[in-house]
């Protein structure tokens, strides 16, 4: 699953991209790896997050799925946030 930028008005991108990928459980060896978010629950996902346009910050790392929905959840909402502030002008 990705996330990807959209393009709208004036070949400008809003929000981040991030790309989800599973991970093969049966490489490791004993206990799956904790998230590198919340350092709590099993780690089940890679992720890498790309910047913005105007950002050089990328991210990557494994995560829970309650991490990667909250991480896509958030990136809706700054989509939103963006067409709505978009719109305003």
């Amino acid at each position: 699953m990705a996330l990807t930028h959209q393009r709208c008005s004036m070949n400008r991108f809003l929000g981040a991209s991030v790309t989800f990928a599973g991970m093969d459980h049966s490489l490791s060896r004993g206990v799956p790896e904790r998230c590198s978010i919340c350092n709590a629950n099993p780690a089940v996902l890679h992720f890498r997050k790309l910047p913005e346009e105007d950002s050089q910050v990328s991210d990557t790392g494994q995560c829970c799925t309650a991490f990667a929905f909250n991480m896509i959840v958030g990136l809706a909402q700054e989509e939103i946030d963006a067409w709505l502030a978009l719109a305003s002008t």
